[in-house]
């Protein structure tokens, strides 16, 4: 009866982990892992903290980016930052070294020649000076009409083109006629494609972002006919050469670029844009950004990428099916190869029993 039950209970749990199996598999409303809620998040991510931000490791990091040439001031200020809203003292001597390197770092002379430098090769550009080094252009429509115009040129005259610089732009400008069509603010839109294409310049894209948004642009884009846009006609023609349910993927990474930049302000989203891989990890960023606010940067340098993600997604209810299905089999499994050894054991002490000589 009780070996019954227990094959009963294996067939059972085992056929009910298969079907989830399946369905986390096929079905991609049924997922193994899914968001946390903003509480829940904002809570992972203080546990994570109060595993990593210890007193030794930050100052380890500080120390270590204070040795580098160039200094990356915008991470060594989130780490000092971090380290007070945790109530961590830096040590005095590191509190000074920290204080004569900067003031050596940003005396007029320093500061000038890094602006010169910016301007002249965003990639010489230090996140703490861009928005007065480059802002001009870069992160205003100025530079999406510049980059239409010379990127359009060079396609009507068959040289090479930057396709994602040119198809930035062209989101960029055509911001207004796409918003509709996606649910969007053209804002948003605006906002993500000059930043992306600062984050571009700068060298901090990603190149799997980089692949993700030319060939969506290729598959979404009519060129031939977006070349022949004159600034007047721009929108209009925007909106016929441009496929915007194409462009999903590509408009959902500009909506968090623009979220990302609204919490925490443009240079520390160029800094966190060096992160994201894809569309699903700019979300992530982005709500971490907008519920973490200007601690971002010093929580995704102390946890490390995988680990600050990690914190935004928890087990989903069919996952823990699938696990309890599974121990519950396992358990199932074992009782009965437990029951099958006690019994053959069992049966062999009481043949050894009645061949002994003399036994009754």
């Amino acid at each position: 009866m009780r070996r019954a039950a227990l094959t009963l209970i294996l067939i059972c749990s085992t056929a009910f982990a298969a079907w989830n199996a399946y369905q986390i598999s096929r079905n991609p409303a049924v997922t193994a892992l899914t968001a946390r809620s903003n509480i829940e998040l904002t809570a992972a991510l203080n546990r994570e903290l109060h595993r990593a931000a210890t007193p030794a490791k930050l100052h380890t990091k500080i120390e270590t980016l204070l040795s580098q040439t160039p200094i990356d001031w915008l991470t060594v200020n989130a780490l000092r930052d971090l380290a007070a809203a945790r109530n961590i003292p830096l040590t005095p001597e590191l509190t000074s070294t920290l204080q004569t390197q900067y003031d050596a770092d940003h005396t007029v002379l320093k500061t000038s020649g890094k602006c010169i430098s910016c301007g002249w090769d965003a990639a010489n550009c230090e996140l703490s000076a861009i928005l007065v080094c480059r802002a001009p252009v870069d992160l205003t429509p100025i530079g999406d009409i510049t980059g239409v115009i010379r990127e359009s040129a060079n396609y009507a005259r068959g040289q090479p083109v930057d396709k994602l610089d040119l198809t930035l732009s062209a989101l960029g400008l055509g911001a207004t006629a796409l918003a509709p069509a996606t649910a969007g603010t053209s804002l948003a839109i605006k906002l993500g494609a000059t930043t992306l294409k600062t984050t571009k310049k700068i060298g901090h894209l990603n190149p799997s972002l980089t692949r993700i948004i030319t060939t969506s642009a290729d598959q979404a884009i009519d060129w031939d006919k977006l070349a022949t846009a004159t600034p007047n006609s721009f929108p209009q023609t925007a909106k016929a050469a441009i496929n915007s349910e194409a462009l999903a993927p590509v408009l959902g990474i500009l909506a968090a670029a623009a979220d990302m930049r609204g919490a925490i302000g443009i240079p520390q989203t160029l800094h966190m844009m060096k992160y994201v891989d894809n569309t699903q990890e700019a979300a992530t960023t982005a709500r971490i950004a907008k519920l973490s606010g200007p601690r971002t940067v010093g929580i995704f340098e102390t946890l490390g990428k995988t680990r600050a993600l990690r914190a935004g997604l928890k087990y989903s209810k069919a996952a823990w099916s699938f696990l309890a299905a599974l121990l519950s089999a396992f358990t199932a499994a074992l009782l009965l190869i437990s029951n099958f050894a006690a019994n053959r054991i069992l049966r062999r002490a009481r043949h050894r029993a009645h061949t002994k000589p003399g036994a009754p």
